[in-house]
C-alpha cells in the first residue's frame, strides 16, 4: 500500500495489516489488497458477509485472481448461506472460460438462491452464450427452480415457439458468439475447424480481446484483412482504447515478421496522428501514445527490413 492510501486507512481508524482491516476490503471487494493479504499469509477462506476471496474473484470474473486464491490453497467448495457455488457465482462474473473449468470441478446442478442451478442463473438473465456453454459442459436443463421454472422453460421462452432447445443447440453460432463473448479458449478449439478465412477476417474486426485476435491469427485469419477500406491495425488504432494496445502490439508485430512476403509496415507520428503504411498504402488515424508506443515497438522488436 502506497503511503497515501496508508494514511487515508488510518485516518478512517483502519490500517493494513490486521484482521479487521482484511475483512473491510473483502466486504468491499477490494480484490488487490485481498490478494496481498493472501499473499502476507492471512487466511483464503476468511469469510465476509458469507463470502470468501474465491467466490468474490468468481463473481467478478477475475481469472487471475482467482487463480492465484485456488493456488494458495482456497476451498472449492466453498458456498454462499444460501447455497450457491463457485460456478453460480462465475455466472455472474461472465467469465466464459472460468464457468466451462467449473462445470467440471464442482456440482453442476447445484442449487442456490432460490433454487437456480447455474444454468438457470443463466437462462434467467438472458445469457444464451453462458448457456450454451454450461449445456455442452452437462448441465440438466430439466432441474426447476424455487418456483418450479427449469431452464428449459426459461430459454425457450426467450427462444419463441419455433426453437426448441434442442434447434438452439444445433444452430448456435458457436464461433461468432464466443468471438463476441471474448472467449478465446472456445475460439481455439475451433480454430482446426474448416471456417472461410473470410469469416475468420470478419471477426477480426469484432474482438477488442487481444487472446482472441491472437487465437483467429492463429486459425487462418489475415492479419491485413480490410473493412470498408481500413486495414484492421487502423481500425483498432481509432477506437482509442487503451486496452486495445496489446491487440495493435500482436497485429504489428504479425506484419512485421511476414518475412515470406515482400510486405512491409513502417509507422510515422506526425503530432498524435499514426499514419500506416503498408504494401505502399497509407492509413492515417489519431491514436493514444500508450497504443502508439505498442505499435512503434512491436515494428522495430523484430528488426528493421
Amino acid at each position: 500500500m502506497n503511503d497515501q492510501l496508508q494514511r487515508t486507512a488510518e485516518d478512517f481508524g483502519y490500517v493494513y495489516g490486521s484482521e479487521e482491516d482484511y475483512l473491510r476490503v473483502l466486504r468491499n471487494g477490494d480484490l488487490e489488497t485481498v490478494r496481498r493479504y493472501v499473499a502476507d499469509g492471512y487466511d483464503v477462506n476468511m469469510r465476509a458477509e458469507g463470502g470468501s476471496p474465491l467466490l468474490l474473484a468468481a463473481a467478478v470474473g477475475d481469472q487471475a485472481a482467482f487463480d492465484h486464491f485456488r493456488a494458495a490453497g482456497a476451498d472449492m467448495q466453498a458456498t454462499f448461506p444460501h447455497g450457491s457455488n463457485v460456478l453460480h457465482t462465475s455466472v455472474m462474473g461472465k467469465n466464459a472460460e472460468l464457468v466451462r473449468y467449473l462445470a467440471g470441478e464442482v456440482d453442476i446442478d447445484a442449487k442456490g438462491v432460490r433454487g437456480l442451478t447455474a444454468l438457470n442463473m443463466a437462462a434467467m438473465t438472458g445469457d444464451f452464450y453462458l448457456a450454451y456453454v454450461l449445456l455442452q459442459a452437462g448441465a440438466d436443463p430439466e432441474v426447476a427452480d424455487a418456483e418450479g421454472s427449469s431452464a428449459r422453460q426459461k430459454l425457450e421462452g426467450l427462444l419463441g415457439e419455433l426453437m426448441t432447445l434442442e434447434d438452439f443447440m444445433k444452430e448456435f453460432s458457436v464461433l461468432e458468439e464466443a468471438v463476441k463473448y471474448g472467449d478465446h479458449e472456445q475460439v481455439y478449439r475451433l480454430r482446426t475447424e474448416d471456417i472461410p478465412v473470410q469469416t475468420l477476417n470478419d471477426l477480426l474486426f469484432v474482438s477488442d480481446k487481444p487472446a482472441v485476435v491472437q487465437a483467429l491469427l492463429d486459425a487462418g485469419a489475415d492479419v491485413e484483412a480490410v473493412s470498408d477500406t481500413r486495414t484492421l491495425l487502423a481500425y483498432h488504432v481509432s477506437r482509442e482504447i487503451t486496452e486495445l494496445s496489446a491487440c495493435c502490439w500482436i497485429m504489428a508485430l504479425t506484419l512485421k515478421q511476414r518475412t515470406a512476403s515482400a510486405k512491409w509496415l513502417r509507422i510515422t507520428p506526425p503530432g498524435r496522428a499514426l499514419k500506416i503504411y503498408s504494401e505502399g498504402s497509407v492509413s492515417v488515424c489519431s491514436c493514444s501514445v500508450v497504443i502508439f508506443r505498442m505499435i512503434f515497438a512491436a515494428c522495430h522488436c523484430a528488426g528493421s527490413r
